[in-house]
């Protein structure tokens, strides 16, 4: 066991928990998490014991091409000599910002740069009450640790908590509900795209339609789906322009960065100075990559989904083969697993993934997918599932 998280050795790192929160770190001790993440490289990380794992996780999402990439890095390095950071725009920024203003066709959009996914979506809301003069946010996924997106941890003002509606794993009909029940005061509603409900394209529609009778803004949290579903996911799932919408580090190789755009209209109507600064934001060397990135976006995408087209068909084919429950979803660049079974059991699943080299986080976390999960690493682990199919069925 000393390879795996225990008491004794979390208690040494009082700030580090192995996942956000006591309640999943503990599920995940269970399951025999790895240790310590000590290299990786492509989709493969190796723990402090030298032991190598199957990555699902890719760097929560922001590996697109995979751990430690050649052709990052050597974008990195050619433009080690251009600086830093630097006072002031840049050439590099002005030509991705203006690469961003074009992700939709509908309106004109502006671009603000950041660091990371917390920072782009809490802009967003910041701008939707300053524009709106309402203070309500309603959200539907996960969007990072601020304290609207995260109301009811610790250290949250009880007057930040009221101002926060969090609606995920809602039905549409609930989501719909809580938006007309909370419109008079509502700034904007936040959606994490694709949205994994049933009837998603039916609520998008119905999203889109109540902003603009009631007065508030829709957001497209596109972080986790950009690059990995396409420049512009929500439109492609649901042929839907928001008024807003957040990218994040995939676009970057997993380089610290994010990014906003706004609609046009929306920017002009700002009545007051926002603060939004960082000394990083818009740091050119993860600029470089996100012009590579767009500029390759069809090649990567495609071979993301037809990667996770074929493991989410292989893996549901072992497990339907030993008639268990356990199945993935149809999302193919970040499939979720369905399991229907007591929690015993599940620990047991996630136990014998770790023990068979899979890293991956428990459900209802998604797995992330890569383009360098291709057949032959997909087909390496299918009998690593086969036994833990065949052992669960017993």
């Amino acid at each position: 066991m000393d390879n795996y998280f225990n008491e004794n050795f979390y208690r040494s790192f009082p700030f580090i928990k192995g996942w956000q929160n006591v309640k999943c770190r503990k599920n995940n001790i269970k399951s025999g998490q790895p240790l310590v993440i000590k290299k990786a490289k492509g989709v493969y990380v190796w723990d402090n014991h030298n032991r190598k794992y199957v990555d699902f996780l890719m760097g929560w999402g922001t590996m697109a091409y995979g751990h430690n990439d050649d052709k990052i890095n050597s974008i990195i390095l050619k433009n080690l000599e251009n600086a830093s950071i630097i006072n002031g725009h840049t050439d590099i920024a002005i030509k991705v910002g203006r690469l961003f203003n074009k992700f939709y066709n509908e309106e004109n959009f502006k671009t603000g740069f950041f660091v990371n996914g917390s920072d782009a979506v809490s802009s967003a809301v910041r701008i939707s009450r300053n524009v709106t003069g309402k203070k309500k946010v309603l959200f539907t996924g996960y969007h990072g640790w601020h304290d609207w997106a995260q109301p009811h941890c610790g250290g949250i003002l009880s007057e930040c908590t009221k101002m926060s509606c969090d609606v995920r794993g809602y039905a549409g009909a609930k989501i719909i509900q809580s938006v007309e029940e909370n419109h008079t005061d509502l700034a904007c509603v936040i959606v994490e795209i694709p949205l994994r409900i049933p009837d998603a394209n039916d609520v998008i529609i119905k999203l889109r339609k109540l902003a603009d009778e009631r007065n508030f803004f829709l957001v497209f949290d596109e972080i986790k789906s950009g690059i990995r579903m396409g420049l512009t996911p929500g439109k492609k799932l649901y042929n839907i322009c928001p008024d807003m919408a957040t990218y994040g580090k995939a676009f970057a190789g997993g380089m610290p960065f994010s990014a906003l755009i706004v609609k046009e209209s929306i920017s002009k109507r700002i009545v007051n100075e926002l603060c939004l600064s960082a000394t990083y934001w818009g740091h050119p060397f993860a600029l470089y990559i996100v012009e590579h990135m767009i500029e390759n976006v069809d090649k990567i995408s495609n071979t993301i989904e037809d990667n996770g087209r074929y493991f989410v068909r292989k893996f549901n084919e072992v497990f339907r083969k030993h008639g268990t429950s356990i199945a993935l979803d149809n999302i193919y660049s970040m499939p979720r697993i369905k399991i229907n079974l007591n929690s015993d059991v599940v620990d047991r699943f996630y136990s014998a993934s770790f023990d068979g080299g899979i890293y991956m986080r428990r459900f209802p976390h998604c797995m992330f997918i890569s383009t360098g999960h291709d057949r032959i690493v997909v087909d390496s682990i299918m009998s690593v599932f086969d036994g833990i199919a065949r052992k669960m069925k017993c």
